[in-house]
C-alpha cells in the first residue's frame, strides 16, 4: 500500500485507511464528527470528507484529530497494529472528562490517582 504512488492532490487507498482507522477511534470514544471538527477547527463535512477518504489529512491535520481522539498519529497509521482495546467505561470517563473545564480535568485526575491507591480498588 504505501509502494503507491502519490499524486499532489489525488487520494489514495491510505487515505481511505486512514479516514476509517479515524473514524473508528472517534466512535470508540464517542465523539461526533461535529466534536471532532469543532476541536480541530474545520466542518463536520470536512471530517466525513476526511473519514470517507474522499479527501486527503495534512501531517499536521492528523496530529490534531489524533490529540482531540486521545490517541497517537501511529494508532490511524496502516499497519500499527490494532488499537488498544480500552474497557468500554475507561472510554466514557475520557468522553466525560473532555466536557470539563481545566479545574475539573485536575479534580478528575487527582480522584482517580487517589482511588488508584487505595488498595482496596486494585484488580
Amino acid at each position: 500500500m504505501l509502494e503507491e504512488k502519490l499524486q499532489p492532490r489525488s487520494v489514495s487507498q491510505l487515505d481511505a485507511v486512514i479516514g476509517a482507522r479515524v473514524r473508528a477511534r472517534r466512535q470508540e470514544i464517542g465523539v461526533s464528527q461535529e466534536r471532532l471538527a469543532e476541536a480541530i477547527g474545520v466542518t463536520f463535512q470536512q471530517v466525513q470528507k476526511y473519514e470517507k477518504g474522499i479527501n486527503r489529512v495534512s501531517a499536521a491535520t492528523l496530529y490534531a484529530i489524533a490529540d482531540s481522539l486521545d490517541t497517537t498519529v501511529a494508532q490511524l497509521l496502516p499497519d500499527a497494529g490494532p488499537a488498544p482495546e480500552w474497557p468500554r467505561e475507561l472510554s466514557d470517563l475520557v468522553g466525560e472528562a473532555r466536557k470539563l473545564n481545566e479545574d475539573g480535568r485536575k479534580l478528575l485526575l487527582a480522584l482517580a490517582r487517589t482511588l488508584a491507591e487505595d488498595r482496596k480498588l486494585r484488580a
